[in-house]
């Protein structure tokens, strides 16, 4: 079946996001030399591994909790109506989804933030393939519940060339069906670790998105929908041009 009329919803152990020190730049310098998927499954092996016993134990059990849930989710499926939204980007600056669609196919990146060693790869993966996303003649939108001051750090950091949009506490990750709260235990993990998300975000909540992807096409409508509960899983960026490229030879 074509990557373009197919869901994707994949169910693994949960990773934690943290600890970024220890083998961020590491995995960094390795990007481009692997496909993002071992680039992620990399540092996620390393980071379990020095983890304490009982907060490994805890992500697993935050694993099972989230794969048993996903099914349950109302997410956009191939064919819904995408939701639509306004949000500003890292300059500040609304971006319009209606509008983006004018002009072609949209891609939807939902990451928790620049504190995310996993979203931070994943970033960088498309920042890599933005050129031949934009030759197949679609946008990439990149959307964070860090607030638009976050986001432009996040873009100068990553030399992110496309929009990341601040969705405070991930009313459009709402409706889009991926937005999920952290469990006390991981809370307590996660402030361990320094991630204080709350403080982060600026807001009162734990909530973060799923790692999600979806493809727009012009119509509106939902072509392809990708939604993991685990940090390190994320539709290939390959993958993503090539249902754009499908799209663009069969219109």
């Amino acid at each position: 079946m074509p990557l373009l009329l197919s869901i994707l919803k994949a169910s693994d152990d949960i990773s934690l996001v943290g600890m970024v020190k220890m083998r961020y730049h590491e995995a960094a310098m390795h990007m481009g030399q692997r496909t993002l998927t071992r680039q992620l499954e990399a540092f996620r092996t390393g980071l379990l591994a020095r983890l304490p016993p009982d907060e490994r134990e805890a992500i697993l059990g935050a694993a099972e909790d989230l794969r048993a849930e996903l099914s349950d989710r109302k997410s956009p499926v191939p064919g819904d109506t995408a939701p639509a939204f306004t949000l500003p980007d890292q300059h500040g600056q609304n971006v319009s989804l209606k509008d983006r669609l004018r002009h072609g196919p949209v891609v939807i990146l939902f990451v928790r933030g620049g504190w995310c060693p996993f979203c931070t790869l994943t970033l960088r993966a498309y920042q890599e393939a933005l050129p031949a996303i934009q030759a197949a003649g679609a946008d990439l939108l990149g959307i964070t519940p860090q607030c638009a001051v976050s986001s432009c750090a996040v873009a100068e950091r990553d030399l992110l060339a496309f929009p990341m949009l601040s969705d405070v506490d991930n009313r459009v990750a709402d409706t889009y069906g991926v937005a999920y709260e952290l469990s006390p235990a991981m809370r307590k993990i996660y402030t361990r670790l320094g991630h204080d998300l709350p403080k982060l975000n600026k807001t009162g909540n734990w909530q973060v998105p799923l790692p999600a992807t979806f493809i727009i096409g012009t119509d509106g409508r939902v072509l392809c929908a990708h939604v993991e509960p685990v940090a390190h899983r994320r539709l290939e960026p390959s993958e993503v041009v090539r249902a754009l490229q499908e799209l663009r030879v069969n219109a």
